[in-house]
């Protein structure tokens, strides 16, 4: 590693986005909305389809993890606000109440620039506890498309997105119907991931308002053999990735998001225990 060592590497990391903030304009907040259900919902992919954590599946316990993260994220001056939600009335609601508590506070109306939702997901749904959001969901007439579209109405309207941070939303064709659905519902730029994901977040992608996803609907799935089509776990090494300390979402294009000091020390650490086999 180069540079300052320990310094550099925290820069790149992390302090730069806290030095910087790219997406939060003046009287803009940043909210964070996670599960408060725990539980994941039947077809929701999950790090515990794959490994087990002592005697319990961790995704079990994932709302635990949620809640520290959303305070870590509040006191690095990152999230305004933090919303814990059963469900996706829950949520939206939670998201338009701090809202008007930040406009009350300040004086003048309040927008949203950055808004996440850390839960449960699969190719095309995002959960808050059973309840999904899906394209019939987001469609006019859809069982959440009313409160999405007030929540719309208070997102910044240059400065916004809205981040999806859950294992595979945007995973095969279903994902990027939900994808285009999200966007058109919002009316932002939406990020969500093909890969399941847990401290490293890979495949993350994004669509911009108006345009369309152009992501392999094959990605985040294994390519070959008996498992074929099987989804895979995130890790640092693989397309698009970022970590859970990721505050803004990447919204720049490239197969690589790590930063190059960090990642050239994996590469050769990876090249070294290949040529050793």
């Amino acid at each position: 590693m180069k540079g300052n060592g320990l310094k550099s590497w925290i820069d790149e990391m992390f302090s730069l986005e806290i030095k910087n903030p790219p997406h939060k304009p003046k009287g803009a907040i940043n909210v964070i909305v996670y599960d408060n259900t725990s539980v994941p919902p039947p077809g929701a992919f999950t790090v515990g389809d794959k490994v087990k954590l002592l005697f319990n599946d961790p995704a079990t316990t994932l709302t635990f993890w949620w809640k520290i993260g959303a305070f870590i994220d509040q006191l690095q001056f990152f999230a305004d606000y933090t919303v814990a939600a059963a469900n996706w009335d829950q949520a939206l609601r939670g998201v338009l109440q701090a809202v008007d508590d930040k406009t009350k506070r300040q004086g003048s109306p309040a927008t949203v620039a950055s808004l996440q939702f850390w839960g449960h997901g699969a190719p095309g749904r995002s959960f808050m506890g059973n309840d999904s959001l899906d394209k019939a969901s987001l469609t006019p007439g859809g069982a959440h498309a009313d409160l999405v579209a007030q929540v719309a109405a208070k997102m910044h309207p240059t400065e916004a997105s809205v981040w999806f941070r859950q294992c595979n939303t945007f995973m095969g064709a279903d994902g990027q119907e939900f994808a285009r659905a999200a966007s058109r519902a919002f009316g932002r730029t939406v990020v969500g991931h093909t890969f399941i994901i847990h401290a490293w977040q890979s495949g993350t992608e994004f669509l911009l308002t108006g345009q369309q996803p152009d992501w392999d609907d094959g990605e985040g799935t294994k390519k070959h053999g008996k498992n074929k089509g099987k989804p895979l776990v995130s890790d640092p090494l693989r397309h698009r990735t970022v970590n859970m300390f990721r505050l803004y979402p990447p919204l720049e294009r490239g197969e690589f998001i790590i930063p190059p000091t960090i990642l050239a020390p994996m590469r050769r650490a990876l090249s070294r225990l290949a040529a050793d086999e």
